[in-house]
């Protein structure tokens, strides 16, 4: 009778721990968690594998979670591939260049392709000429990417700002300079191109704008695909209003450069075209944050033909959709950011928006926010895509102690869904602008913190296999 008295009992407290949330440290557990774990001093321990391990569960879970000993990371599973769910801090550490000083601000813009990528350190040095700006080529050594040269304007002067600006395609680079005085003109702003020419990166050719003015800061964006320069001047005054901005389009052939202007008819004061842009596979896109809008060229025929302004049904004033743009490969896709974005009440969160040219009118678009957003961390202040991936940098976020750390965030597209995968860097500081630059090619991303170490500067070169 006793023993039948026990179980009946002992059944009866299994069947309220099946029917009710439980707690563990609290006797108190949230009504919404099935199991509810509280403690002060002891953290949660989940299964921990070898990469080997992880990747040998047969019929995985949806939703599974394992922590990789190899990665140092937590692993979920989302029904068809393992995502980390942040990239381990201490595996990331930056690398300078064989002449870096304090104020050269090395990492403010970065890009690459292939094996080859192009830094710009914009506050460097040269001779006595403060500010005058440089550029440094790396290449991929087995698996370490090492300086190779150091690029300089032939006619360089203090306060140029060489460098704050780069773009790279195979083995073409182009260098903006957008405070460069030209013909008297202050702050009209030039282009440099360089290519690898008999095993060394050669200047080609000085671009400015035929109708260069003072202040119009031509060259603070840049973008190059092939034998095609794309150049913002997102300061030029047209009709009298100031800051509507202009792009030109630089096409080299065998050795005669054309130049094509670009300018909305629809501009405005204000408006900055020309503050970001991208050119690739028949499509330029040109950001106008000032107008919270960017503008869509099509390739046809030998001429590049504008399709109609794009923008954000939720943006609101201020928000600078267009402060950074990059074209998808294969032209199937646009990303746009805004990091002035306001989410959920937090100012300057930022976003990244994904624009579908499902036709030359209407557009379709999706945002993407970061997963732990928060105030001021201009998610989407600097962007990169190839194909399915999208590299975006929060330079500001705040991270524990670090005030103004920056992380960066690598997007990769699933079917019709983006995953995301917060990036930061292992020898993180304060004010270190963590993503300020950002590139993507091949295996590898390439990011820029202009901040680190009193604006030393720094980059990282990371293997996205690793990640």
């Amino acid at each position: 009778m006793k023993k039948l008295l026990l179980i009946l009992i002992l059944g009866l407290s299994i069947s309220q721990l099946t029917a009710q949330n439980v707690g563990i440290g609290t006797i108190a557990p949230n009504s919404s968690a099935q199991l509810d774990i509280s403690s002060n001093n002891k953290g949660l321990l989940i299964p921990r594998l070898s990469t080997s391990q992880r990747l040998a569960i047969l019929n995985a879970a949806t939703g599974l979670l394992v922590f990789d000993t190899d990665k140092k990371t937590i692993y979920m599973y989302d029904g068809a591939q393992w995502l980390a769910m942040l990239f381990a801090a201490n595996t990331i550490n930056g690398q300078t260049t064989s002449t870096s000083l304090a104020g050269d601000y090395l990492g403010i813009s970065v890009a690459i392709s292939g094996n080859y990528a192009v830094v710009g350190a914009s506050g460097k040095t040269v001779g006595a000429n403060q500010y005058q700006g440089s550029a440094y080529i790396f290449t991929l050594n087995g698996n370490v990417w090492q300086q190779i040269q150091v690029l300089n304007e032939n006619d360089g002067a203090a306060g140029d700002f060489f460098g704050y600006s780069v773009a790279i395609s195979s083995t073409t680079a182009v260098i903006g300079a957008y405070n460069k005085t030209v013909s008297a003109n202050s702050m009209q702003g030039a282009a440099y191109v360089y290519s690898l020419i008999g095993g060394t990166w050669q200047f080609v050719k000085k671009l400015t704008a035929i109708d260069g003015r003072a202040n119009d800061l031509f060259g603070k964006s840049v973008s190059i695909s092939g034998d095609t320069v794309l150049i913002g001047a997102p300061s030029k005054t047209i009709d009298n209003m100031p800051y509507r901005g202009k792009a030109y389009i630089f096409t080299n052939n065998n050795g005669t450069w054309n130049e094509t202007d670009l300018a909305p008819t629809d501009g405005s004061y204000g408006d900055q075209f020309g503050t970001s842009v991208s050119i690739g596979y028949g499509l330029i896109a040109i950001g106008a944050p000032g107008k919270n809008s960017f503008y869509p060229y099509t390739l046809s025929g030998g001429n590049w033909l504008p399709l109609p302004q794009q923008t954000a049904a939720d943006i609101a004033a201020d928000e600078g959709l267009g402060s950074s743009i990059a074209v998808g490969v294969g032209a199937n896709f646009v990303a746009v950011g805004a990091p002035r974005k306001q989410i959920n009440g937090n100012n300057n969160q930022g976003a990244v928006y994904i624009f579908l040219p499902t036709n030359p009118i209407t557009w379709q678009y999706s945002r993407i926010t970061a997963n732990d957003g928060a105030v001021d961390d201009y998610f989407g202040v600097s962007i990169a895509t190839q194909e399915g991936k999208i590299i975006t940098g929060a330079s500001n976020k705040n991270i524990n102690l670090h005030q103004l750390q920056g992380a960066a965030y690598l997007l990769t597209q699933n079917n019709n869904l983006w995953s995301q995968q917060k990036i930061i860097s292992g020898d993180a500081a304060a004010e270190d602008y963590f993503s300020n630059g950002v590139g993507v090619s091949g295996n590898y991303l390439l990011i820029g913190a202009p901040g680190k170490n009193t604006n030393t500067g720094s980059i990282y070169f990371i293997n996205i296999n690793n990640l």
